[in-house]
């Protein structure tokens, strides 16, 4: 809806409720299709009448006025959709699209990223079953050995619709011992069909 509302009604801005009412009440008269008997007079004046009935419905409402005010037509209805009972003045108005319009763009920017990661443990249970020290208590002898432990992580950055970069490391150790391995990918999308994927890695080993 970006007419502007008080010119649709042809008041001013200041205008005040009765103002509204009275203007929505005589272009009524002249533009309401049901006071037109010929259909063709019907069907010319039903996209007006719909601005005018629109242009009332938010101006005669004091808060979606004060959206409308405040926000400007550009902004109306994600401006409305903010309302509640905790927003009824200007500046609670404006406090609460800031929070929205953060919410949105941290929502933005998450949303192109994805991160996916993995942990794998191995462990021996060799020591419960053939103990080195027959001697040990059982509660020490319950305790798992670990053995290896495997990590993956992945994150993948959406640069726009076609282009894509994606990071991945990799590690593991056994033992004591242990390497990763560093990946940088990039991917385009030529076509549905067809892709073009560059990669290159770093790997250090003991």
């Amino acid at each position: 809806m970006g007419d502007d509302l008080y010119a649709t009604l042809g008041v001013e801005s200041s205008a005040s409720e009765d103002d509204i009412r009275r203007a929505y009440r005589r272009l009524s008269m002249t533009y309401h299709p049901d006071r037109r008997l010929d259909p063709e007079e019907q069907r010319a004046a039903a996209p007006l009448w719909l601005r005018i009935s629109s242009a009332y419905d938010v101006l005669a409402d004091s808060r979606k006025r004060m959206v409308y005010d405040e926000l400007g037509p550009e902004h109306l209805q994600q401006g409305l959709a903010v309302l509640s009972d905790k927003v009824m003045t200007p500046d609670e108005l404006h406090r609460e699209w800031r929070r929205t319009k953060a919410r949105a763009a941290e929502s933005e920017h998450f949303g192109r990223m994805g991160i996916t990661g993995s942990i794998v443990l191995s462990a021996s249970v060799q020591r419960l079953l053939q103990p080195d020290d027959v001697h040990m208590p059982l509660w020490r002898r319950c305790v798992p050995e670990l053995s290896s432990v495997a990590m993956d992580q992945e994150m993948t950055m959406r640069l726009d619709p076609k282009n894509s970069l994606t990071l991945s490391n990799q590690a593991v150790t056994k033992h004591g011992l242990g390497g990763s391995t560093l990946r940088l990918g990039f991917k385009r999308m030529l076509s549905p069909r067809s892709t073009l994927q560059l990669s290159t890695s770093l790997s250090h080993e003991p």
